[in-house]
């Protein structure tokens, strides 16, 4: 009996050591594997279609369409500036005020010559006109008539010098008032009151025209060679410096005539509104220039688009509920956040507009308007 005892104590041990591991083990096999994580949602934006025209980017700088080196016509003092240094000028508008005193003396002369020639030249017709009565009569030679008749050609000829001294002199008079001889703005004066100045050589100050402007700027040569064989100049939008965008809008009306070897670079010209007189020459601008006629283009949000190492690309929200990987080739951007897709999408697909979505990632898509998800702050 004492020999069966311990045998049967440990067979009871074992069988509820069995009993109680089989009881641990049944709520592990209910659970079974741990369940998946539900898709992220995220905004989604349409790739959208959109007539525009191939564009190209360049820099150039503004130019007055007229400038004039206001210099003086004659020589003098400088008696009076009535410059608007900085300001607007109009046509005929005194700047600038020479010594007349000089000049009036002069006209004087020049008017009491002509007052001689003219008595000069009446005497020698009465003197004319009685020898040609007397010649009529017998009692004058007719080489006197002749010779008096020339005379008189001489004297009327002196007297046209004399109308021609005068209205010399009285030009010169005008000179002295120095005036604007187009609108535009004045720069500051050069030369001050007291100063002698000599005829043509003294630069008094400088005027720019105001409105409209010139855009300068130069193209590559496939650019020019586009551009040459366009119908009709296209339309020129200019943004300047601090300015977001091109918001100005100006046409093209010159292209040069070379190109230069040494650059592989054109000229060219566009003419910009300038009403409220805001834009000066010197200014530094940005060009963009329609290439083509417009056509249908693919736009997605700026804000979709991300860098890798192998380039550019978008996620799209792929049938199979995942955001795809696609690599793209990016046109221009157009403004409102949108950018020009050349290949990569589609039209009507839907793009990751934003938020932190690796490829191959579960994705619930929430879609948006594409202008609308431009707006919002791009993807880290």
């Amino acid at each position: 009996m004492s020999r069966i005892l311990p045998f049967a104590l440990a067979a009871t041990l074992a069988i509820g050591g069995g009993l109680a591991w089989q009881q641990a083990g049944r709520p592990a096999q209910a659970n079974g594997p741990a369940a998946a994580p539900p898709p992220m949602p995220v905004p989604v934006a349409q790739a959208i279609l959109r007539d525009l025209p191939e564009t190209a980017e360049f820099t150039g700088f503004l130019a007055a369409a007229r400038s004039v080196e206001l210099r003086p016509r004659v020589s003098g003092m400088i008696e009076a500036v009535d410059l608007p240094e900085g300001g607007l000028v109009q046509p005929g508008e005194v700047l600038f005020r020479l010594d007349q005193r000089p000049y009036r003396t002069a006209l004087a002369r020049a008017e009491a010559g002509l007052a001689e020639a003219r008595e000069r030249h009446a005497l020698a017709g009465r003197q004319h006109a009685r020898t040609q009565t007397l010649a009529g009569g017998g009692y004058a030679p007719r080489e006197r008539l002749d010779q008096q008749a020339a005379e008189r050609e001489a004297l009327a000829a002196q007297v046209q010098a004399a109308e021609a001294a005068v209205a010399a002199a009285q030009l010169d008079l005008e000179f002295t008032e120095v005036v604007a001889p187009i609108a535009g703005r004045a720069g500051r004066a050069l030369v001050t009151e007291g100063n002698l100045v000599a005829a043509g050589e003294a630069l008094l100050t400088t005027i720019v025209s105001v409105d409209p402007i010139h855009v300068l700027f130069d193209v590559d040569e496939p650019a020019y060679l586009r551009l040459l064989a366009a119908e009709a100049p296209p339309e020129v939008e200019v943004g300047l410096a601090g300015e977001a965008g091109f918001p100005r809008r100006g046409r093209l009306d010159f292209l040069d005539n070379q190109a230069d070897r040494a650059t592989g670079t054109a000229r060219l010209r566009a003419v910009l509104p300038n009403a409220d007189g805001r834009l000066a020459p010197g200014l530094f601008a940005r060009v963009r220039v329609a290439l083509t006629p417009a056509r249908p283009n693919v736009l997605v949000p700026e804000i979709a688009v991300g860098a890798a190492q192998g380039g550019r690309y978008v996620l799209v929200a792929a049938p199979e509920g995942i955001a795809a990987y696609r690599p793209v080739r990016l046109g221009p951007a157009i403004g409102d956040g949108l950018r020009v897709i050349r290949e990569g999408v589609e039209a009507g697909e839907n793009v990751v507009a934003r938020g932190m979505v690796r490829p191959g990632t579960r994705i619930a898509p929430q879609p948006v308007p594409a202008i609308a998800s431009a707006a919002q702050e791009p993807r880290s």
